[in-house]
């Protein structure tokens, strides 16, 4: 399993009210970091997660509309 180490530092003192990511990011400790910083976390669980945990799959829907902007910057 991939650890996620460099999320937390990217959050840092920015305070975004939502995180939105693939499920690439969905590890406990991310999520901690999310919660701390009083923001919600909308990211698929992987499938080897042993405990399920709800998150808004509407929501979750934006992201294609966000990496849709980035790609066309380059």
């Amino acid at each position: 399993m991939q650890k996620v180490t460099q999320a937390s530092r990217l959050l840092t003192g920015i305070g975004p009210e939502t995180v939105l990511a693939d499920k690439a990011y969905d590890a406990d400790a991310l999520l901690f970091c999310i919660e701390a910083i009083g923001a919600k976390a909308v990211i698929p669980l992987r499938a080897n997660r042993a405990v399920p945990r709800w998150f808004d799959r509407n929501q979750y829907r934006n992201r294609n509309v966000i990496e849709r902007f980035f790609a066309q910057l380059k």
